[in-house]
């Protein structure tokens, strides 16, 4: 994928380009818990962070979500990992079906062991297959929170939920 094209999709990804289109809208006005029953753990999409000035985007993957926050994975020697630590605004945009969704917020890391632990046991079997276990050096269990969570069906405009 060319850089134009990385930089457009983190535009949306991040809410700084807006597009429109002339259909009309039938989408119903979701509840959170409505929109994310509709969006599967273990999803994946697009995870946006900010190296510099420039949008980074690469390939991710969704954990799951509990006590008003979204979770994920990687690992402390990864530039993304870098790139959170010098800003914690996030972003994850994903499609299920005929639904877009874009999670967007604060990234805070798990530090707790038995949180880690626990948030690891629900990791999907790529991720455990990765990091082996819990208490892998490397991984890095965080939570996106403080944010907007953001659902679309077809070509209707996106519904803003806070969480």
């Amino acid at each position: 994928m060319n850089t134009k094209k990385i930089i457009l999709m983190a535009m949306l990804v991040f809410g700084t380009l807006n597009v429109s289109f002339s259909q009309s809208s039938n989408m119903p006005n979701y509840t959170f818990e409505q929109a994310l029953a509709l969006l599967p753990v273990y999803t994946s999409g697009y995870f946006a962070t900010v190296d510099g000035n420039q949008p980074d985007l690469r390939g991710w993957q969704y954990q799951g979500f509990e006590n008003g926050k979204f979770i994920f994975a990687t690992a402390n020697n990864k530039d993304v990992y870098q790139q959170m630590q010098k800003n914690n605004n996030v972003a994850f945009a994903c499609g299920v079906a005929e639904y877009q969704f874009r999670i967007s917020g604060k990234m805070t890391e798990v530090t707790d062991s038995d949180e880690k632990k626990r948030l690891f046991d629900k990791m999907s079997p790529g991720v455990k297959q990765i990091y082996q276990t819990w208490d892998n050096p490397i991984l890095v269990i965080f939570t996106v929170s403080d944010g907007k969570f953001r659902i679309s069906k077809l070509f209707s405009p996106f519904q803003s939920i806070a969480f």
